[in-house]
């Protein structure tokens, strides 16, 4: 690859708009104006499942977020969990996360979706996209994450003033915007093997080799913080 092509991979690398149904409205991963004690775009931070009430939390630099939510006194608020029956939300009566293939019936993802409580028809909220470095070891292509604009200042002590636009709007509610995330991919990587995933997962492209796939989380239903994120299986021989 020579000095223009490294080039322009690190341009379409820096823009996050390829990643997302055209005209949606993308907020900064590092928020603008004063530090937050945790960014609303970093994806290896999770909001608590539950009611969690309250003005933003006070962070200590051992702290993670769930850590600093329960500290913090935030009434029903609960780690998130991997154990498959212990994992699940105490006060809430779905959450957690769903992995579905490509080429799904729309009409069955959304209504997985549904049954997980999305908020289908809100379109007041902040869109964060993260593109993975090493899928294999960060576990997704594309993240995004998706949080009601009243729950930025509520948890994170967000100003919405600081983004242009930020009081705005999306253009699409978050059940337009999740067909439209997993139709993008889609016709961007097909449905089947693709060439353009293979190593992602440590295919050889010989003998095994990668499709894409998709991961969805109800991150907190009673706040509707949701992600959806692009992933690739691994097919072997």
């Amino acid at each position: 690859m020579d000095e223009d092509d490294t080039q322009s991979d690190e341009t379409s690398r820096s823009d996050p708009s390829r990643h997302v149904p055209e005209g949606i409205r993308i907020f900064p991963n590092v928020w603008p104006g004063k530090p937050l004690a945790v960014q609303p775009g970093d994806v290896t931070q999770f909001v608590p499942m539950g009611f969690c009430s309250g003005g933003p939390m006070v962070m200590r630099p051992w702290d993670t977020l769930e850590s600093a939510v329960s500290a913090g006194g935030y009434y029903g608020a609960q780690a998130h969990g991997f154990h498959p029956l212990l994992g699940a939300p105490l006060t809430e009566p779905s959450g957690g996360v769903l992995y579905f293939d490509s080429g799904s019936d729309p009409g069955a993802v959304m209504g997985a979706l549904g049954l997980m409580h999305l908020r289908a028809s809100e379109n007041e909220y902040a869109v964060f996209v993260s593109e993975a470095r090493d899928p294999r070891s960060e576990g997704f292509l594309t993240h995004c994450r998706l949080i009601p604009l009243g729950v930025l200042g509520h948890f994170f002590g967000a100003n919405l003033d600081s983004v242009e636009g930020g009081c705005a709007p999306q253009p699409m509610t978050m059940g337009e915007f999740m067909r439209g995330f997993i139709r993008l991919h889609e016709e961007r990587y097909g449905t089947g093997m693709c060439p353009d995933l293979y190593g992602a997962m440590g295919g050889d492209g010989d003998w095994a080799k990668e499709c894409l796939c998709f991961g969805f989380m109800m991150e907190n239903e009673y706040h509707g913080v949701c992600r959806i994120w692009t992933r690739a299986w691994l097919v072997t021989k």
